[in-house]
């Protein structure tokens, strides 16, 4: 897996507002990787006001949901974190596994995006 290139975390909401120009809230992230210098990552602009608050937590959320993420691939690929196989032999486990495979395929795949080129 390529090495994350994205500006470290935590990263947090900021929500500047506007009172002379209508009194609108635009959500800005910012990295607190360095708490005396704050990192500007982006603005979510202006709509409704709810789905860009939203959006922006979610994106302020991004490097801790990445590393979490990742240690959970990591842990899948030493072996530490095992599926339970207690039920193999049972009618229908192998069907119910493919959850457990899209899933898989989902974090290797969220994983990849973060850190593609």
């Amino acid at each position: 897996m390529s090495k994350a290139q994205f500006t470290p975390g935590p990263w947090r909401l900021v929500k500047a507002e506007y009172p002379d120009e209508g009194g609108y809230v635009e959500p800005r992230v910012f990295s607190d990787a360095d708490p005396d210098n704050p990192q500007f990552i982006c603005s979510m602009g202006v709509r409704d006001g709810a789905t860009e608050e939203a959006n922006g937590y979610l994106v302020a959320a991004a490097p801790e949901m990445y590393a979490a993420l990742k240690e959970v691939w990591e842990l899948l690929e030493s072996g530490k974190l095992v599926r339970d196989i207690s039920r193999y032999a049972q009618p229908g486990w192998a069907l119910e596994q493919r959850s457990v495979v899209r899933t898989l395929a989902s974090i290797d795949a969220a994983l990849a995006k973060a850190v593609r080129p």
